[in-house]
């Protein structure tokens, strides 16, 4: 009797070998599966980071060059030396709403974000700062 159970004890040691090998097949494979698409999501940050670290580079740009017409503004010039700075400030204003939308800020969200930061106040036509 005990010769007719060993082949069954041995096939279903089998069965169960074969399963778990099977078990870790699939284990290994959703590992890697798992770990090609962490590579993939690491890969995409990177991607996004830098892209966030060249905009951060622009705007900074685009900032530099509008405290430097500010402080020209602040220096004895004539009217149209002053609306001409203020026409230049306005341009880069508008550049800085393109890169703000172009990184993805919702274009109204990006005019009232550069309008928060005007901190030169609005002026009638002769130049003088208008009244609210």
């Amino acid at each position: 009797m005990s010769s007719s159970t060993e082949p069954s004890h041995a096939q279903a040691v089998s069965h169960q070998v074969t399963a778990f090998i099977e078990g870790l097949k699939e284990a290994i494979v959703v590992s890697m599966a798992a770990a090609a698409e962490g590579i993939r999501l690491e890969s995409e940050v990177a991607r996004v980071m830098q892209r966030m670290g060249a905009y951060h580079a622009v705007l900074e740009g685009i900032e530099s060059q509008k405290q430097a017409l500010r402080d020209l503004l602040k220096q004895n010039r004539s009217a149209a030396e002053k609306e001409s700075l203020r026409f230049q400030l306005k341009l880069l204003d508008q550049q800085t709403i393109a890169v703000l939308t172009r990184s993805g800020l919702p274009a109204e969200v990006a005019k009232q974000t550069v309008a928060k930061q005007l901190s030169e106040p609005a002026r009638d036509a002769k130049g003088r700062i208008a009244k609210n």
